[in-house]
């Protein structure tokens, strides 16, 4: 009996598995957030409160000018090494009243994998999400499709001007679109796949900015792939809650111009 009830149990997780591979990667975190969405909502709010206060006793509580997050950054990576220290000088930031938040600690891997680390950090990048503590999120492209239904991606043309736009066109920055389909949740996907007819046309939406042109995060090393070869693309992103949309369209200014030159 107790081999059988063995024998039934692996079957069942094989076929799991199976289920699972065959997934998108939307669908994957989806179906691991509705499987464990308690779990990971009292992590997400053990992880809210416990960041809010040690950040608050470390930098004395400081109005932040811009919040950074760099996902899969070069392992070798060290905001405070340069990044910092340039943000600071172009925007004349006094540190002593102002913090300059960068995490580059977030480690987002294959959903089929789902780590240890990858579903910390998951938990990680959703809780900063839910606290409004991020204004720019920069992460390789396979990241950015994981996470299209979670509305954590703002159009970046509602905070940055045409001719800003087209100044980005003219240095070789293009945007990054993905179909309105593909941002939605399983309810309207699985709508459509039965046939049933939508309230909108499947448009184009603009999710982010590709920076592999950016010279300066080569020069400072925050991503390693940044060949010619290499099939992944980089993109910036703005939140839709950035407290500081001002700075966080300055800052992608600043790696696309260089940090030399003035505002």
């Amino acid at each position: 009996m107790g081999d059988m009830a063995m024998t039934l149990e692996q079957e069942i997780r094989k076929k799991q598995k199976e289920s699972f591979a065959k997934m998108t990667p939307g669908q994957k975190l989806s179906y691991i957030f509705g499987y464990y969405k308690w779990h990971i909502l009292a992590a997400v709010a053990f992880v809210i409160i416990v960041t809010s206060v040690t950040r608050d006793l470390i930098n004395g509580n400081r109005p932040v000018f811009v919040n950074i997050l760099l996902v899969n950054a070069s392992p070798w990576f060290d905001p405070e090494e340069r990044l910092k220290g340039d943000i600071a000088s172009r925007f004349n930031v006094n540190t002593d009243e102002y913090r300059i938040d960068i995490d580059s600690s977030v480690t987002i891997g294959d959903p089929q994998e789902m780590s240890p680390v990858s579903v910390a950090s998951a938990q990680k990048l959703m809780a900063m999400y839910a606290a409004g503590e991020t204004d720019v999120m920069i992460a390789p492209e396979s990241v950015i499709d994981i996470y299209l239904q979670a509305g954590i991606f703002a159009d970046p043309t509602a905070f940055l001007s045409e001719s800003e736009l087209k100044a980005l066109e003219s240095k070789g920055y293009e945007l990054c679109y993905r179909k309105q389909s593909e941002m939605s949740d399983e309810d309207t996907a699985a709508a459509a796949d039965a046939g049933i007819s939508q309230p909108s046309e499947d448009r184009d939406v603009c999710v982010g900015i590709i920076v592999d042109n950016s010279s300066y995060l080569k020069e400072i090393g925050a991503f390693s792939g940044f060949s010619e070869h290499d099939k992944t693309h980089v993109i910036f992103t703005f939140s839709p809650v950035s407290p500081h949309p001002e700075n966080a369209a300055a800052f992608l200014k600043m790696i696309t111009e260089g940090p030399d030159k003035q505002p």
